[in-house]
């Protein structure tokens, strides 16, 4: 039997942690998934 309890991640400066699936696409990094995503994020951020 396993156990599968996971810790909750902890906040920081008040923001609760998230996560992005990486779907499968022509991304070389997470880094052009979440520009291409996110219009807000640039290269340069």
């Amino acid at each position: 039997m396993t156990n599968n309890t996971r810790l909750p991640l902890p906040t920081r400066d008040g923001v609760g942690p998230s996560c992005v699936g990486l779907p499968a696409g022509p991304w070389s990094t997470i880094a052009d998934f979440l520009i291409e995503r996110f219009p807000a994020i640039s290269r340069d951020t």
